[in-house]
């Protein structure tokens, strides 16, 4: 989870989450949370994740190809994904 999609979440409760709060202690947990949130000294800004490039194919024979489907399918049509995954298994996006 990005540090903004973090900041603006709940605290976890117990018995929700193994490692939540407990219900008599929500109250100051949120408080500290935003104490914590608003005086970071990071920029407020998300990364982007870097285009990755097939094993043994140079970077520019990649965009070069990507421009090709582009210019024959449509842009609409050719998605980079380029969006940061919450949890990878084997290459697959859990969410």
């Amino acid at each position: 989870m990005s540090f903004t999609n973090e900041a603006r979440s709940d605290v976890p409760t117990f018995p929700g989450t193994h490692s939540g709060t407990p219900a008599c202690l929500l109250e100051k947990a949120r408080k500290t949370k935003e104490g914590i949130c608003d005086g970071r000294v990071k920029p407020k800004r998300e990364r982007q994740r870097l285009l990755v490039v097939p094993q043994g194919i140079k970077r520019d024979d990649f965009v070069t190809a990507l421009e090709d489907l582009k210019g024959q399918l449509g842009a609409d049509n050719v998605e980079v994904n380029d969006k940061l995954l919450k949890d990878a298994v084997m290459g697959v996006a859990v969410s």
